[in-house]
């Protein structure tokens, strides 16, 4: 089990970036209905994604503070 948490600032771009990830539309006016819109799979995997990214990126520093090792960065979600 993962404890990260992401910046309340943040949220949106996480939003984003879910529904980029698992093809979900805002409007339903052209949306092409896929069996994987909106599907905890896809949300699990960015997370997953999403928390490699920060492993990587932390593994470049030499100290961390406790907010560094449980909170996700923009660019963590970027990357994914």
């Amino acid at each position: 089990k993962m404890n990260i948490s992401l910046p309340n600032a943040d949220k949106d771009i996480f939003k984003k970036t879910i529904r980029f990830a698992s093809g979900c539309c805002l409007q339903h006016d052209g949306c092409i209905i896929n069996r994987d819109n909106g599907n905890g799979r896809t949300v699990r995997n960015v997370v997953e994604a999403a928390g490699l990214m920060m492993s990587s990126r932390l593994s470049k520093q030499t100290a961390h503070t406790l907010q560094d090792l449980t909170e996700l960065k923009i660019a963590d979600l970027m990357d994914v």
